[in-house]
């Protein structure tokens, strides 16, 4: 992935971002729950909401503060995108 002009940074630490718009830290910890939220699909027999298992994540001691960071800023995004289908 090649970073991004020197004008844009990670929204959550101020890094210098990768293509995604998330530094290296950042997209690691996105990219895990992305894998681990089709795990938990799979476990949950396909029975689970990603807002859900957000918030399941983030409830476990051993989530780590960048993925909580991530989380935070997922789910601010997920209200906003709801509130947005809401005033159609």
């Amino acid at each position: 992935m090649g970073l991004k002009s020197f004008n844009q940074r990670c929204p959550l630490c101020g890094e210098q971002p990768l293509q995604s718009g998330y530094c290296e830290i950042h997209e690691k910890a996105y990219e895990t729950l992305r894998r681990g939220y089709d795990a938990w699909l799979k476990a949950y027999d396909g029975k689970l909401e990603f807002k859900d298992y957000l918030e399941k994540v983030y409830g476990l001691k051993e989530t780590g503060l960048a993925v909580k960071a991530v989380i935070e800023r997922l789910k601010v995004r997920l209200e906003d995108e709801t509130q947005d289908a809401d005033r159609m």
